[in-house]
């Protein structure tokens, strides 16, 4: 990937296959920028910045000011300062309270993991620095993109759509032909068309092609992929061709929230590897610490209604984190007693936890009592202050911890028996290419295997043999008489009766009381509000929960799970990967988490083109390794040795 700036320009590909003059064109046809001091300054005494073009009007040309940064800075090379400040900002949602007197700083250049609990608002923050609205005043040349919906469905293919969403270079360009078509250019002209020369060189708009089709390859676009109209694609592989856009534009914040949702594993690892030579600021919402822990240089924490930075990675984060946990426990613990003994001696009388009373005087002299200590003690240190001067001076609160538990139910066992056989299975679907040919293997409760292998070659159908649910072309897959399955895939939630309650569903489907039915429900995570609420209402990630539950209580020897970390926050993604390594039945997983992957798999079986199905010869990280190479060699990727 080629940095901006720095390069000679040779060539500036526009949407058509027609050459299009270059620089030197530009001197051939005498609009070169004046030489000499003496033309440069009757250039600037004729026109003026503000009245460059005697045929425009003033939004007119105030646009083409914009065009080239003018009013925001003078070399096109040197921007002014990208960095975003927002202080004391609140946000507030259905009658909650998100962020309170709050602080955002973000400086350019550095890569944030945006993270917190399920529902503390990481997506509701991100909306609001993209709309600019009250608060968040982000500075006007700071352009914002967000990835949040998938490409238009239309006739334009998938590589210019990526090109065209660079909107700056289209318009450069159009200004560039407008330029080059006066015949007798006034100094005033011949200085514009210099700097959408010099803008252009900045943005890297000659390589806008190959640009462009590098990160489709590295989303796992193929050549002809890349020429497919997008209405021909899914709305997942939309949405990847919506982050290419964002990707190719390289807006000065780019806000990525759960980005590797809609990708593949092979396409998780290239945009890892991509995101850790961002130059611009970035702040990403991630369910995978892997992902976050490789790209993130910073991390940003919604703690109690607070935006806390810390400095490093997320495993940094883990660690400083649990520390300020121990001290806010320690604190409240001490805080406690404190009141207690307060209590036992007859100076405390209110209780200023519940109390509402409207003597405000006596509040304040109960307050001081318990407080008067407090200063001796110090507090807890945090990495980040977020600009509350009068954290000192609070009741403390117990603290809050958010924990999500899974666990399988165990099956009847079945040890020392192989549960499955794949014997000489071959498929493919009708009218496609076959995917397997005489693939062999088997499985029993010990199994830890993840599938992997790039786009298209079957892993999600190579799940669906195992289970039956398909009939191979040649072969026989062979099931234990006593054998379960449970099944987990993107698709489970089309299964469930959206017009039933979580309860209801689950007492239905397992037999279960409805106080279990409600413990299950609330130890992953779904709030208790909405548990008896039509499923029809609930979001995806509430549905994926549901399905998580049915999993659990089907005493299966044998788990399959199809990307199973979709719509999960990071920490029902470490409560699903403690409950999978406590499960004594046999695991098969495919999945782009890289995390769930290094957790749990002690098997690589890497499905290839060639039709077949194999382990792979190596840890993961050596597999990991052997694809950046891969890319590295094919030049759509560019990593830092």
């Amino acid at each position: 990937m080629k940095k901006r700036g720095g390069r000679k320009a040779s060539r500036y590909d526009s949407d058509s296959d027609d050459d299009v003059p270059s620089f030197a064109d530009a001197a051939a046809v005498e609009v070169a920028p004046p030489t000499s001091a003496k033309a440069k300054k009757a250039a600037g005494k004729k026109g003026g910045k503000k009245n460059r073009f005697d045929d425009s009007d003033d939004d007119d040309e105030r646009k083409q000011e914009d065009l080239l940064g003018e009013d925001e800075y003078d070399d096109v090379s040197m921007p002014t300062d990208d960095n975003i400040n927002v202080h004391n900002f609140s946000i507030h949602m259905g009658g909650k309270t998100l962020f309170k007197d709050s602080n955002l700083n973000l400086s350019h250049g550095r890569r944030y993991g945006l993270v917190g609990y399920n529902g503390t608002g990481k997506s509701t923050l991100l909306n609001h620095i993209v709309a600019r609205d009250g608060q968040f005043r982000v500075p006007r040349h700071i352009d914002i993109h967000i990835v949040q919906q998938e490409a238009p469905a239309n006739d334009v293919s998938a590589l210019q759509t990526v090109i065209n969403s660079d909107e700056m270079r289209t318009r450069l360009l159009a200004e560039r032909d407008r330029l080059l078509a006066i015949d007798e250019p006034t100094m005033e002209e011949t200085e514009r068309l210099n700097k959408v020369y010099e803008r252009l060189i900045f943005i890297e708009a000659d390589s806008a092609l190959p640009r462009a089709s590098a990160i489709l390859s590295g989303l796992q676009f193929d050549e002809n992929m890349k020429q497919m109209a997008t209405r021909e694609f899914s709305g997942g592989w939309r949405m990847r061709i919506a982050l290419a856009c964002a990707l190719f534009r390289k807006p000065r914040l780019l806000l990525l929230d759960e980005p590797t949702n809609h990708l593949d594993l092979h396409a998780v690892i290239w945009l890892e590897s991509y995101l850790q030579n961002w130059r611009n600021t970035l702040v990403v919402v991630s369910h995978d610490r892997d992902f976050l822990t490789s790209v993130c240089s910073d991390i940003l924490h919604i703690w109690q209604q607070k935006l806390f930075h810390y400095r490093g990675d997320y495993s940094n984060f883990e660690r400083q984190f649990n520390l300020k946990l121990d001290q806010d426990r320690d604190a409240y613990e001490k805080q406690q007693k404190r009141i207690k003994a307060l209590k036992r001696s007859g100076k405390l009388t209110m209780d200023l936890s519940k109390s509402k009373t409207t003597d405000s005087k006596a509040r304040r002299a109960e307050r001081t009592k318990v407080l008067s200590t407090r200063k001796d003690r110090g507090g807890s240190k945090k990495s980040h202050d977020d600009g509350d001067d009068n954290q000192e001076e609070q009741l403390l609160q117990p603290v809050d911890e958010y924990f999500v538990r899974l666990g399988f139910t165990p099956a009847p066992e079945l040890a020392n028996q192989v549960l499955l056989k794949v014997d000489g299975v071959s498929f493919g679907y009708p009218g496609r290419r076959t995917l397997f040919r005489g693939v062999s293997f088997g499985m029993d409760t010990s199994s830890r295997i993840a599938i992997v292998g790039a786009n298209g070659t079957g892993k999600s159908t190579l799940l669906k043999l195992i289970t039956r649910d398909l009939i191979p072309d040649e072969g026989e897959v062979q099931h234990n008489p006593k054998l379960r399955i449970a099944v987990y895939s993107q698709h489970s939630v089309d299964q469930l009766d959206l017009n039933k309650s979580a309860v209801q569903h689950l007492m239905d489907k397992f037999n279960v009381p409805y106080q279990d039915a409600r413990k299950y429900l609330g130890t992953i995570g779904l709030p208790g509000n909405v548990h008896e609420h039509r499923m029809r209402t609930l979001s995806g990630g509430q549905k994926s929960r549901v399905c998580m539950v049915e999993i659990q209580l089907t005493q299966a020897h044998i788990l399959l799970l199809d990307e199973p970390t979709n719509h999960l926050d990071l920490e029902t993604v470490d409560a699903l990967v403690r409950a999978l390594n406590e499960f004594e039945g046999g695991v098969v997983v495919v999945t782009h988490n890289v995390s769930l992957i290094e957790q749990v798999c002690n098997e690589i079986w890497v499905c290839k083109d060639d039709c077949t199905v194999s382990p792979y010869k190596g840890d993961f990280q050596d597999y990991v390794d052997e694809l950046l190479d891969e890319m590295e060699a094919k030049e759509y990727l560019v990593r830092q040795h």
